[in-house]
This record gives structure tokens, sequence and C-alpha cells, in this order.
């Protein structure tokens, strides 16, 4: 029990009041005195002002550990946490029924608001409110957490690291500090607190937008409610690292002899390259052809994918295959040097039949 309630806590430093969330399904949630409140219709969720483009997605795993509270059904009172604006430039937080205003953009952005949150009324819809008591910074006495490095705009590696550090106001040095993380869009929760300021992590398969939060605790139990942010998008093949460009000959003298080379490795699957294509960092693309298995020879089969097992080999060459088509290799394909050269040339050597294969041809 003592485990949930941390985990909440941690959800709720990342959530505050006014929200948006939304998990794999349909349903839409406002944050408010830390339960998640469901927009039960597309026409309050409109009426009351609120942007589709502000809504965070989450992993349902974060989102269940957020109570559920009251269905929000009417659009005639603003939940706790919404950010209103009239025609005036003043900036209001909606809390316990009070409209309180945000002196200035540093309360702000210390409070963690989001300008793209502020909802535009009417100033009728201002005056409803009662006026509350200015809004001051509450936490400034908490520590501050800083990203100092990390990944960020899209990432194509597998294992990516951060790293952070933090400031205490009350003067404890950032070694004292600890730190807890979370990905979410990975982590199913946040990881403990420890004195690391680094965390190496190994990267889903896919293409997702993911977000990194780390949260700096003093030693007296401050935490900072507002912990630093870094979103990036994963874009990982399923492929990675089952499939290599192990080598790479461009600017040969002869432009045909050009070569790339694809390897398996060690990953126990026949892996089809039917439809794949190798795309330069200027954007040149080589679609992957079909190939045959033994060219030339009456009935063959039409050209199909091309298959690569365990520690196999693809050798890709710009010019035209003197066979007439790409091909499979095999134990004797040397004998195809006599016709026309090949570059690279193919292997003369060619195996001696064993006792046992040609026994039963007496």
């Amino acid at each position: 029990m003592k485990r949930g309630i941390l985990v909440f806590a941690f959800a709720l430093a990342l959530f505050p009041d006014g929200t948006m969330l939304r998990g794999p399904g349909p349903e839409v949630y406002v944050v408010e005195h830390g339960l998640r409140r469901w927009v039960s219709s597309e026409r309050i969720f409109r009426e009351i002002g609120y942007k589709w483009e502000n809504i965070r997605q989450v992993a349902r795993s974060l989102l269940e550990q957020i109570p559920t509270g009251l269905k929000i059904v009417s659009s005639a009172q603003f939940p706790d946490g919404t950010l209103i604006k009239g025609s005036r430039p003043e900036v209001y937080l909606v809390q316990d029924g009070k409209r309180r205003w945000i002196p200035n953009p540093e309360v702000f952005g210390r409070l963690g608001f989001s300008w793209a949150n502020i909802i535009s009324v009417a100033d009728a819809v201002i005056l409803r409110y009662l006026q509350g008591a200015t809004l001051e910074e509450q936490y400034s006495g908490d520590p501050e957490t800083v990203i100092l490095r990390g990944p960020e705009g899209v990432v194509e590696e597998r294992t990516v690291t951060f790293e952070f550090s933090g400031s205490d106001p009350k003067g404890t040095p950032p070694s004292e500090l600890q730190y807890a993380t979370f990905l979410e869009g990975s982590d199913e929760e946040w990881q403990s607190f420890s004195f690391t300021s680094r965390r190496s992590i190994r990267l889903p398969v896919g293409e997702e937008i993911l977000r990194f939060f780390v949260q700096a605790k003093a030693p007296d139990g401050r935490v900072d409610r507002t912990p630093a942010s870094r979103e990036f998008r994963v874009r990982l093949s399923p492929y990675y690292q089952k499939i290599t460009i192990d080598f790479v000959t461009l600017r040969e003298a002869n432009p045909e002899k050009e070569r790339i080379g694809l390897s398996g490795g060690r990953s126990g699957e026949t892996i089809s390259l039917d439809g794949w294509t190798l795309e330069g960092l200027r954007k040149a693309r080589l679609p992957i052809p079909r190939a045959v298995n033994l060219p030339g020879l009456p009935g063959s089969e039409s050209p199909g994918a091309i298959r690569i097992r365990d520690f196999g080999r693809v050798t890709m060459v710009s010019g035209a295959s003197p066979a007439g088509g790409s091909f499979r290799l095999n134990a004797c394909a040397g004998y195809f040097n006599a016709g026309a050269p090949f570059t690279p040339a193919l292997p003369n050597f060619c195996p001696l039949p064993s006792f046992q294969e040609y026994a039963n041809q007496k």
C-alpha cells in the first residue's frame, strides 16, 4: 500500500489540475484534485473551450494510477485547474469555485502551466467567478531539476542515456540530491529515488513519441513538483541489429562496381527483404530487387523474395548482372565466371561430392 501511494503521488506530479489525458480508448479525462474526470461528450468538450491538441496521450497503466472522479456533464462550471482569460491580458486559475490571478509569467512558468492550455472566454464568464487570492509562487522552496543531456528529436538508436542534475534553494549540494525518473510510454511506474544522476534506457522497437521525466528530492523529503522533461520520437525498425549494412564501396572508378553488403545477425529468424528500400542520408533510395535460385536455366522459377538467415549475406552491385538478374550463390557458382566477369568475382572453388551423395547413383 505504501508503494501504491508513492506511485499515485508521482502521477499527480506529472499531471497537475487541469491536465487533459487520454489512454488507449476514446475517453478524455481532466485531472482535478487528484482525480480524473471524464468529459462526457464532445459537445461539452467544445463548449468548455478545450483544445484537442492539448490532450496528452498516456499509457493505460499510468492513467489507471489516478482514481476516477465524477463525470463532467455540464459546461456551466470549469473544473479546478482550468486556465481562463477574457478580453484583458490577465490569466486566472479556476480553483475551489474562484478565479485566482496569476500575477506574472515567472509564477506561471514556475508552477508548470502551459500557455497553450489557456481558454479564452467572454468577460461575463470571468465575472461569474468570485475573485480569490492572487496565486503566488507556492513551491519556491522546492529543489529544481534540469536535464543536462539526452536524446531529442528523432532517435534511431536502441540505447539512450540521460544525464541530469538539480539545485536546492536551501543550499543542498547536487551530489546530495536524489533523483527519480520515469519514461512515459515505456515505464509502468517511476523508478525509485537514488543518488544516480544518469540513466541508460533500452528503447522499444517501432515508432512512437516518448517523454522522459526526472524529479529531484532533497534530504528532508522536499521534491521538485514540476519534474524536468524531454520529449523525443523513437524510430526503430523491428529488424534493428538483425540486418546490418556491413560494407559499402562507393565512388569506384567504374560506377558499375560499387557495392553494398547486407548481413544477418544471430536472430534465429529467416527475414524476407521483399519490398525493402535502402535510403541514404541525402534521401537517395535503392529498392532491393527479387532474385532466383538458379539463373539462366530452362524452367527456372520466377524471381522471388530475397531471404536472409542467421549470418547470411546479400551483396548488391550497382552494375548490370552478367547472368541477367539477381540470384542466390550456390556452392559451385564459379562456373558463371566463364561466361562474363563478375564484380565481385565469384568463388571458383567447387567442393567434391561425398560418397554418400553419389552412392545411390551407381
